[in-house]
C-alpha cells in the first residue's frame, strides 16, 4: 500500500511516498479506500514536529485528519456500515493518517457520506463541519432568531459556519478577506452582510475598512 507520509520531522520536502503493508481493521473497525483526504493546519504542524512534546509519533507517520472513500471491509462488532458504503472519516492525530489509498479507522470515527457533491468535496467535511457545529450548537447554542457573526468566513470553519448558523435559523454576518485587484490577499476586510431568512438570501458588501488601524 502506497502512502505519503515523512520518516522525520521537517519542511514540506520530508513528505515521501512510503510503502506498508495493506492494514486489516480489528474489532469496531473498518477499512476504507481513501479517495480524497483534506489539508488541515494540524498536519502540517505533525510533520513540522510543533507538537511532538505532547504528541509522540511513531515513525514514519502518515498525516492526514479527515477525507472521504469506500468501506472495502468490516471488522468484528461494527454496526450501521457495511462494504460498499461511501463513507466521510476523521483521524485521531495519534493514527496513521489518510494520505494514503487504504486507511483503517474506527467504525465511530466514520459517517455517511452525503449524497450530494461527491466525495472529493464530501473529503473536506469533518474537521471544519465538526468544529463549526461543535461552536455554534454546543458552545453558543445559537437559535433561531439570533444574530451571529462569523469572522473568517471565507476559510474552511468559517463557511460551515455560515451555513450551519443559516440552517439554525440565525441572521449571519460573515467577515471575509477580498482580494486586490493585484490578486493577492491585501489584508484587509470586507464586511459582508448575509441576511438569511427561509427563502431569501441577501448579500450586500459594505464599505472596505482596514482593521488592522
Amino acid at each position: 500500500m502506497r502512502a505519503a507520509g515523512f520518516r522525520r520531522y521537517g519542511g514540506p520536502d520530508e513528505l515521501a511516498l512510503l510503502e506498508f503493508p495493506p492494514p486489516v481493521p480489528g474489532r469496531g473497525e473498518v477499512l476504507v479506500r481513501v479517495v480524497a483526504a483534506s489539508v488541515n493546519p494540524a498536519d502540517t504542524h505533525l510533520r513540522a514536529g510543533h507538537l511532538r512534546r505532547v504528541l509522540r509519533l511513531g515513525l514514519p507517520f502518515v498525516p492526514g485528519c479527515d477525507g472521504a472513500g469506500t468501506v472495502v471491509a468490516v471488522g468484528p462488532a461494527v454496526d450501521g456500515l457495511a462494504e460498499g458504503d461511501d463513507v466521510v472519516v476523521m483521524a485521531s492525530p495519534r493514527q496513521s493518517g489518510l494520505y494514503a489509498e487504504l486507511a483503517v479507522l474506527p467504525a465511530a470515527q466514520c459517517g455517511i457520506a452525503p449524497t450530494r457533491g461527491g466525495l472529493i468535496a464530501a473529503a473536506g467535511l469533518p474537521v471544519t463541519g465538526i468544529t463549526a457545529l461543535q461552536a455554534l450548537r454546543d458552545r453558543a447554542r445559537a437559535t433561531a432568531g439570533q444574530r451571529v457573526l462569523v469572522y473568517g468566513a471565507s476559510g474552511g470553519v468559517g463557511t460551515m459556519a455560515v451555513q450551519i448558523a443559516v440552517a439554525l435559523g440565525c441572521e449571519v454576518t460573515a467577515v471575509a478577506h477580498r482580494r486586490s485587484e493585484e490578486g493577492h490577499v491585501a489584508g484587509k476586510l470586507v464586511l459582508l452582510i448575509a441576511e438569511h431568512r427561509r427563502g431569501a438570501d441577501r448579500r450586500r458588501p459594505s464599505r472596505r475598512v482596514d482593521w488592522t488601524r
